[in-house]
């Protein structure tokens, strides 16, 4: 009779363990939007009010971010010191690249990645901020889509993982 306590419990927290794993996608996905939006503030603030150039802003910019995007920033300075003829646009293009490749990044901050790339290539500081604003915006009302859905999905998620997981120690009891 104990075992089966035993064996019920584990079932319950299995199925709830479960539950929460669905959702971690979600909070992964909202981390990377949070992290980019706050990438792009940093840079239209170094941008916009300090005037520093590409480079030096990524520099300042990566002491401020949470990895795996202070890895990216330094990455971008790094390739931007080696002066090896590639455009700005060219090292953003192959450092987001780099993180699709390696398959940890959901797919739509790895497109917004590169929306951004495009929008801090361009030539003129007044453009840079302007599209800085814009996919700032965006990011914004992205992650407060996103909230909402998770908390509509998350409560969804949870009562049916605990519903199977009573179904399942009512069937073997």
């Amino acid at each position: 009779m104990w075992y089966q306590a035993i064996a019920g419990s584990l079932v319950m927290v299995g199925a709830y363990g479960f539950g929460m794993a669905m959702c971690q996608d979600m909070r992964c996905l909202l981390y990377h939007l949070k992290e980019q939006k706050r990438m792009l503030l940093y840079f239209e603030r170094e941008t916009d009010f300090l005037h520093r150039p590409i480079q030096e802003s990524f520099d300042a910019i990566a002491e401020r971010l949470l990895p795996p995007y202070q890895e990216f920033a330094l990455a971008i300075v790094k390739g931007m010191r080696q002066g090896d003829g590639r455009s700005f646009r060219e090292i953003w293009q192959h450092e987001t690249s780099r993180l699709q490749a390696s398959h940890r990044y959901p797919s739509v901050a790895i497109k917004y990645l590169y929306r951004i790339g495009d929008g801090i290539g361009s030539e003129e500081d007044e453009l840079q901020v302007e599209l800085c604003v814009l996919l700032r915006k965006e990011l914004e009302e992205e992650v407060e889509r996103l909230k909402a859905e998770k908390a509509q999905k998350g409560r969804v998620i949870h009562t049916m993982s605990l519903v199977c997981g009573i179904l399942c120690v009512v069937l073997f009891l």
